[in-house]
């Protein structure tokens, strides 16, 4: 009896979950990205404006290989926009590297940066708090990308909607002033940027140039989806003291003992001022932005492949080579399954050495 008893109390728990639908979009804000001729007045544009000029057409690519000055990367991209900050990101964790980035977005806004952060709502387990407090300053709007509509737990929703709830967005960037990005296969949790026992082996790359205009213009696809809602159509309203709490806390981390190696690798970082005095070395040359489709497209969408940027140079004797990408397609798993970590690239130089390693970029394209 009790078995039959629990077996209809589930079915009517998921009958009535199922009843629970995402709002409408209806009078959701428009925007967009810096124009190219706003962007170039700005701080990082007239820093960037000789090398850029110098290599028209190309893009600027420098390897963040390093787990500590990616992070450092970021912080100080975040604090030399004078303009716009435009954020996607699949994972956002609450943890020390996640909290003191937060709070980096916090203090660009309250400077009057207009920040956009775009996350991917399976990403962002436990935030719910702050995110809604950030989406409440003035000058931050919080998105999530195909969000749960019952927030705990999230996974009732794989069994409510399983096909629109299992179509994620891995995108990842971090771009200032449309003039500079970071792209890539770190998220931004302890894990990513060595704060743990776990370090990922992601690798981002920091891009300058042509190549910038056009992940902002897929950023503002995706910002406009219909698959993006703003934080405070599905979020809890937060209260009064919220976005004064959420500075306090980032405050307070930043002065504990776990947070000293990061806050010691933006003050050891030389990346800016690398930038300004035009010492950083980028690698120039032609790149292509490649973006999956947006939600419409996925379900008609049969198989994908991945690929990488076409450049590289050797980590072993430093050369510049080719790469070879091999483009591997799925047919059993769904399109949105596509990415980098069932891609296959290496590359071959001068040293005759053969080495794998990760795509630059976590997009995808169509199977050929």
């Amino acid at each position: 009896m009790n078995t039959w008893l629990a077996r209809f109390a589930l079915l009517l728990m998921i009958g009535v979950l199922a009843g629970c639908s995402l709002p409408s979009l209806e009078g959701r804000s428009v925007s967009q990205a810096l124009s190219v001729e706003e962007a170039r007045s700005t701080f990082l544009g007239r820093a960037l404006a000789p090398q850029v000029q110098a290599h028209p057409g190309l893009s600027g690519l420098y390897f963040l290989a390093d787990a500590h000055d990616a992070y450092a990367a970021r912080v100080l991209l975040a604090r030399a926009a004078e303009r716009t900050l435009d954020v996607q990101c699949y994972i956002w964790r609450g943890d020390i590297t996640g909290t003191l980035l937060m709070y980096e977005l916090l203090a660009a806004a309250d400077r009057g940066v207009r920040v956009r952060l775009l996350l991917d709502d399976n990403g962002t387990s436990g935030l719910d708090s702050q995110l809604a407090a950030l989406h409440a300053h003035p000058n931050i709007e919080v998105r999530l990308f195909n969000p749960f509509v019952v927030r705990s737990p999230k996974v009732l929703g794989y069994f409510t909607d399983f096909k629109r709830a299992n179509r994620r967005m891995h995108n990842k960037s971090f771009t200032a002033d449309n003039q500079a990005t970071i792209i890539g296969g770190r998220n931004v949790g302890d894990e990513y940027f060595g704060a743990s026992s776990m370090l990922f082996a992601d690798l981002d790359v920091l891009a300058v140039g042509a190549v910038v205009d056009e992940l902002s213009n897929d950023f503002d696809l995706y910002w406009a989806s219909e698959s993006s809602y703003p934080a405070d159509r599905i979020l809890p309203a937060p209260d009064q003291l919220s976005l004064a709490n959420l500075k306090k806390v980032g405050e307070d981390t930043a002065t504990t003992t776990a947070a000293a190696q990061y806050i010691d690798a933006v003050k050891r970082s030389k990346f800016l001022a690398g930038l300004l005095e035009r010492s950083v070395e980028f690698e120039w040359a032609k790149t292509t932005m490649i973006s999956d489709d947006l939600p419409r497209a996925w379900a008609r969408r049969p198989k994908t492949a991945c690929s990488s940027v076409s450049w590289a140079t050797c980590w072993a004797c430093r050369k510049r080579a080719s790469i070879s990408s091999r483009r591997i397609s799925y047919p059993r798993r769904p399109a949105w399954r596509c990415s980098p970590e069932w891609s296959m690239t290496a590359f071959v130089c001068g040293c005759s050495r053969i080495r794998s390693m990760p795509p630059m970029s976590r997009w995808c394209m169509p199977a050929m």
